[in-house]
């Protein structure tokens, strides 16, 4: 949700640099690509993440992995408080406001819980994402 602006950011601020000249050395210059490919490679890759329900399998994709699970293992999607590096393991009471979408799935015959820090958003967003995957996950089931 966030690595598209500052991805843009980023670029923004490495190209001002370049134009006045405050970059000079190849030193810097080489930061300077690296920062803008990570922040690009970061901004593809979110539009990429998300929940996808499927008729046989449900794919979770986030920042760095995506997990598969069949789509008649998983129980339901709901919302579960958000614990971690953006809110320091919720230290500061945050995960009040930031939440995160979690399937109940069955593992060989044990119900399992899986929250997915990738989908990190404000609870109004996630639990909206969670009733739509919810009806998308009872639609696939009923067929």
């Amino acid at each position: 949700m966030l690595a598209l602006p500052i991805g843009f950011l980023t670029l923004a601020l490495v190209v001002l640099q370049l134009s006045t000249g405050e970059l000079a050395g190849p030193a810097n210059v080489t930061f300077a690509v690296a920062a803008v490919l990570l922040a690009l490679l970061l901004a593809g890759r979110s539009l990429t993440s998300g929940l996808v329900i499927g008729s046989s399998e449900t794919i979770v994709r986030s920042w760095f992995i995506s997990r598969r699970f069949s789509t008649k293992d998983v129980v339901s999607v709901g919302v579960a408080p958000y614990s971690g590096l953006l809110n320091d393991a919720d230290l500061d009471g945050s995960s009040r406001c930031l939440k995160v979408i979690e399937l109940q799935h069955d593992a060989e015959g044990i119900r399992k819980s899986s929250a997915f820090r990738g989908s990190v958003g404000f609870t109004r967003n996630v639990t909206r994402r969670a009733a739509r995957a919810e009806e998308a996950l009872q639609a696939f089931q009923k067929k």
